[in-house]
């Protein structure tokens, strides 16, 4: 077994006493030291021994107990062939109520590495069991007897076969490393693989094993490295035994981080905290950072390793190595900013939307609930859930709604329900602000999060199941969505609070359960929600913003800006958008195929298609689905000139178009259920290709709730112009080049011309 400190750098102390400083007392002075702890041997028991937290007596008399003990001290003690005397012992234990108390009894002290590693176990361990036994069976007799051939030694020892014996030994010696070597990086490959499975316990078995076989790798490789280094052939095994101690050592950071983060999440989610629990919820925030900033060095410095191995051998490994270092690296950015994330030293309140992306709307859905996260001095305070009716029904002033809202809904005011109809999550913040002040009053936000119907599946997915006492209800990440719908809808009228108890009890039990999820997993789907833009954030800290920025989290438009300098640069930029005004959850069934067909003519003139196709597999007009009312967006680079809006090959002579920060085209279809069509908008590009250098830089942004879509990228060349370098991997042919891809996350294409 393995102890990890984290709370503190101060290694615990150890006293053991042992009289006759027998073999096991030896034995056990040996086996603790190697888990990072100070061990002090005494043959006699002193008068003080409060310092240590742990006391091994061995053969005492049942009555030298030590007096005044802390209650946390834990107290061990062992007998050799005395049953007697550990029988007496337990007695008195039990007598005097004596805390953290065990007794060990064993027939031998010639104990083998299995009795001194449950015996280890049973010390430490929590378990309520008071006394262990442990039967050696020790070997008895004579020994075998050995046969004997007789050798003719003039036959056998001649020089000739003498010099092929030390060859045969030399080269077996120099190779004797391989085996455990080979064994080790198999054995940590298995323990990373248990890791990212969450099989702790398995990931914790073979790291153990795995680092007993790294350490007899290197010790036989210690002779034989100067061989290997006279012949220049050290490369090889200097690489491998180098992978695998980074990577036992990544593998035992990655488990403290874990546990650590298991801890952490407690300690932000405990109400009432002491100071001390404070102090440790920092201490235990900064060893994490620690560990993390470890993690990410050596995971750079394995991939760099990884690379130099001959034929391509870990080019496997090096792909579950990236996505190891992404999830890492995303990590490590946020985790210097949680004290102020979690307001340390203050109170802070966030607005929480919930977005339901099956009624898809420009900013992520229709807003049928909000919330209020109180967070204060490292603690989530509360959480309360208001239905946006509540609300709604408290506006006494008259908002103009955006057209389409208008036009298309026959609204003629606009609510905090309908307020997510910008693409960027900035302005769709400040209007619900806007609302909620002069519908409840409520205001002083610190910043606002946007969490769709398909985000609470995915954090579902890492609890697998929750129940809800005040339902009877067992959630899962496949049903939720119909519980949430069947109790939005069910016996509905004006105040009606079905809907908001559902969603407050959901979080209630989100939070009491995070004790039992994992928190790699709860991250994981975190991650993937803000990846996906199913969540996004907003600080009004400005420092903490910049890095919700850098990661794309915030949900926010990005402003068309090319990132390659001192070059002609031609900037593309498309952000399909869909608007449901059907007042029904038809996005539920609707599935789209995005298609961006690119032509650069001789002269450099820059001519773009895009084709959405919408496919509705709703199964009739019955609610939830029904016919797909869409208000389509799309927004182009500023200056683009729009050629042709086309609805299943027909010309769209009306269409509404604007230019402020992007040119923007939009129109309403209607798409019966079991039905498909196909949007086509053609544009060309104010800019050209110059002579020489040049770059094309497409960005393609994902709506804010939108599922993923299939994206197919197809840019054509002419003669004149070549491809000299690219940041992705297309399939090039006759000047075409072609990419498949899936948008789930805002791309960014960059292809270095020459023309």
């Amino acid at each position: 077994m393995r102890m990890v400190v984290t709370e503190s750098e101060k290694k615990q102390e150890i006293l053991l006493v042992d009289e006759k400083s027998s073999n096991l007392g030896k034995l056990l002075k040996k086996e603790l030291k190697r888990y990072d702890a100070s061990v002090y041997m005494s043959p006699h028991l002193p008068e003080n021994t409060e310092r240590f937290e742990y006391l091994f007596l061995l053969n005492k008399h049942p009555d030298q107990i030590p007096a005044g003990k802390k209650s946390k001290q834990r107290l061990i003690m062992i007998y050799v062939n005395n049953r007697k005397k550990a029988q007496q012992a337990l007695g008195n234990i039990q007598k005097n109520s004596i805390p953290n108390a065990k007794v060990v009894f064993t027939n031998s002290e010639h104990l083998t590495d299995t009795d001194v590693e449950k015996l280890l176990w049973f010390s430490f361990s929590k378990s309520k069991e008071s006394i262990l036994r442990l039967t050696v069976h020790e070997r008895h007799g004579p020994a075998p007897k050995k046969t004997s051939v007789e050798i003719q030694p003039y036959k056998l020892f001649t020089k000739k076969n003498i010099a092929v014996f030390f060859l045969i030994i030399f080269f077996l010696y120099h190779l004797i490393i391989y085996p455990p070597l080979f064994l080790s990086s198999f054995l940590i490959y298995k323990a990373g693989s248990a890791f990212r499975k969450g099989d702790l316990a398995g990931a914790n078995q073979y790291l153990t094993i795995s680092e007993k076989t790294e350490n007899l790798s290197k010790s036989l490789y210690a002779f034989s490295r100067y061989s290997y280094l006279l012949f220049g052939l050290a490369l090889f095994p200097d690489t491998v035994v180098e992978i695998n101690d980074k990577g036992i050592e990544t593998l035992q950071k990655t488990y403290s981080s874990y546990e650590n983060a298991k801890h952490v999440m407690t300690l932000i989610f405990k109400k009432d905290k002491t100071k001390q629990e404070k102090s440790l919820l920092e201490v235990r925030l900064a060893k994490l950072q620690e560990n993390i900033d470890d993690i990410r060095n050596n995971l750079l410095v394995l991939d760099q390793k990884l690379a130099d191995l001959p034929f391509g051998i870990a080019s496997s490994y090096r792909k579950d190595l990236i996505k190891s270092s992404e999830l890492i690296t995303k990590v490590d950015d946020i985790l210097p900013y949680a004290e102020k994330l979690l307001s340390k030293g203050k109170e802070s309140k966030y607005l929480l939307l919930f977005a339901n992306n099956m009624e898809l709307r420009p900013g992520g859905g229709f807003i049928g609930s909000f919330g209020v996260v109180t967070m204060n001095d490292l603690t989530l305070q509360d959480i309360k859930i208001y239905d946006v009716y509540d609300a709604d029904g408290q506006l006494i002033i008259h908002v103009n709604p955006p057209e389409p809202i208008r036009r298309y809904l026959n609204q003629p005011h606009w609510f905090l329900r309908d307020s997510a109809f910008s693409p960027d999550f900035f302005d769709n913040y400040n209007q619900a602000k806007y609302f909620l002040d002069q519908e409840l009053k409520l205001g002083g936000f610190s910043g606002g999060i946007i969490i769709t119907t398909t985000a609470i599946q995915n954090l579902l997915t890492a609890y697998e199941t929750i129940y809800l006492p005040g339902f009877d209800e067992q959630i899962n990440k496949d049903n939720f969505y119909l519980k949430a719908q069947f109790y939005a809808e069910k016996d509905f009228f004006p105040g009606s609070i079905q809907k908001k108890s559902f969603l407050g009890s959901v979080a209630d039990q989100i939070i009491l359960n995070v004790d039992a999820v994992s928190p790699l997993k709860l991250f994981q789907q975190i991650r993937k929600s803000l990846d996906e833009k199913q969540i996004a954030v907003l600080i009004d800290d400005p420092e903490v913003q910049q890095i919700f920025d850098t990661l794309y989290w915030s949900g926010k438009t990005i402003t068309p800006r090319c990132i390659v300098q001192n070059t002609n640069c031609i900037i593309d930029y498309v952000f399909p958008i869909d608007a449901n005004l059907g007042v029904n959850k038809a996005n539920f069934f609707i599935s789209r195929l995005i298609t961006q067909r690119v032509n650069i003519d001789e002269n450099g003139v820059v001519t773009s298609n895009l084709f959405v196709k919408l496919q509705n597999d709703s199964p009739n007009n019955i609610f939830p689905g029904g016919t797909y009312k869409d208000y389509f967006q799309v927004l182009l680079p500023k200056g683009a000139i729009v050629q042709e809006v086309a609805l299943d090959g027909v010309r769209v002579n009306e269409y509404d178009e604007a230019e402020v920060v992007f040119k923007s085209v939009g129109f309403f279809l209607q798409l019966p259920p079991k039905r498909s069509s196909e949007i086509k908008v053609s544009y060309r590009l104010p800019q050209q290709l110059k002579s020489g250098k040049s770059v094309y830089q497409l960005i393609f942004q994902k709506q804010i709730g939108s599922n993923n879509s299939d994206l197919i990228l197809e840019i054509t060349l002419p003669k004149n112009v070549s491809l000299t370098n690219q940041n992705f991997s297309p399939l090039v042919k006759d000047n075409r080049i072609f990419y498949n891809t899936s948008l789930s996350a805002d791309k960014i294409f960059v292809l270095e011309l020459l023309k």
